[in-house]
């Protein structure tokens, strides 16, 4: 009863304005008239967004889907020639192998996949330059966009971790870029964590170079055994791309305890260290982003440009809001979490293996709860 009368006051108290205005002459035309221009406008407002939206779309490389292994390069890897003798060699390898094919047919079987959580990979591949020659993946991440509870997780996963590759056999997770691109890597990731990729990024590092020089150095905290360890990974980075003279990536120098990066010197660490290559990608992008975020809008326009020219995605403009939501995290603090760290990993000769069972679970408690 008492709803009913609240109503029936508040249409009434409605009505009694509306004729009390009418009487002191309440101008309902300039007030239309004001309504429908500010309709104009928002529609020429969104007419430009989707203007814009479709002319960065329209920018970008989108993959195919097909997926072709190369044999040709697979034969001539010791690894993957006979795959099975390889990993019989030693006890540790022999044990590495089964593990991985064990936690494959788990994975397979156990798969998760949750309508509100969207995941993407991001891989960042080492060629430069404008580079043709065969690739392979030394950041592999995972960004993954919960809808229901608004955040966004990022994961890094261990470049060298022996996991099960489709059609290939059980080797490092870069392999499966090496050997079959950006697709046979998404799918590595799905059927060996038990998760669903809704589809991926793929990101020549040099955009972070391009990105690094323009927003700054990246820093870092180093003795003299770190920058000995960076400097010859650069040397290796000069003598793989044939770089000399000015052209040369320079050696990086130790100044009160902490070392100063340009794109090309972060991009040549990136490429070539190892065991530490998690933990500095994820410092590397904190500060990018950090420098980005202080840039504001006209920071996020520039790194989209220069990021367009050097991608290769796998998406769907169903896949937009997702992607905003990525975006916008980027803007703010990110902090990726590296996978091949949570449950403990063990190196052996060509790369790591783990408990791969608690790392799934620990991956999927991650994304889904």
């Amino acid at each position: 009863m008492s709803e009913n009368k609240d109503r029936k006051n508040t249409a009434s108290i409605s009505e009694n304005s509306v004729l009390a205005n009418s009487k002191r002459g309440f101008p309902f035309k300039k007030v239309f008239f004001a309504i429908l221009v500010a309709l104009v406008v928002i529609s020429i407002i969104l007419l430009v967004i989707n203007i814009v939206i479709n002319s960065y779309f329209s920018k970008v490389k989108v993959y195919d889907g097909e997926i072709t292994i190369n044999k040709e390069l697979m034969d001539k890897m010791p690894i993957y020639k006979d795959n099975k003798a390889y990993f019989a060699k030693n006890e540790s390898l022999h044990a590495a192998y089964d593990a991985a094919l064990l936690n494959y047919a788990q994975a397979s079987s156990d798969a998760r996949e949750d309508e509100n959580v969207f995941n993407y990979a991001i891989f960042g591949t080492d060629q430069y330059d404008g580079s043709k020659e065969t690739a392979s993946a030394d950041i592999i991440m995972l960004a993954s966009v919960n809808e229901e509870k608004d955040f966004v997780t990022y994961l890094s996963f261990e470049t060298k971790m022996f996991v099960y590759i489709p059609g290939v056999g059980v080797g490092p997770m870069s392999d499966a870029y090496l050997l079959g691109g950006p697709q046979l890597l998404a799918n590595t990731i799905e059927q060996n964590y038990g998760i669903k990729v809704n589809g991926f990024i793929d990101l020549n590092m040099s955009a972070f170079s391009q990105l690094i020089d323009l927003f700054g150095n990246v820093e870092f905290k180093a003795d003299k055994a770190f920058v000995d360890e960076l400097n010859e990974d650069i040397k290796l980075f000069n003598e793989a791309k044939k770089l000399t003279g000015d052209k040369a990536v320079k050696p990086a120098t130790l100044k009160n305890g902490k070392v100063s990066l340009d794109g090309d010197q972060t991009l040549a660490y990136l490429r070539n260290a190892s065991s530490e290559k998690s933990r500095i990608a994820n410092d590397v992008l904190a500060q990018i982003t950090a420098k980005i975020y202080e840039q504001g809008l006209g920071g996020a326009k520039t790194t989209l440009d220069i990021a367009l020219e050097e991608m290769t995605v796998s998406l769907s403009r169903d896949d937009v809001g997702a992607l905003v939501s990525i975006g916008t995290s980027v803007l703010g603090s990110v902090k990726a979490i590296p996978v091949g760290n949570m449950e403990g990993r063990t190196q052996i000769s060509g790369g790591y293996t783990c408990n791969y069972a608690a790392e799934r679970a620990a991956v999927i408690r991650m994304l889904y709860q």
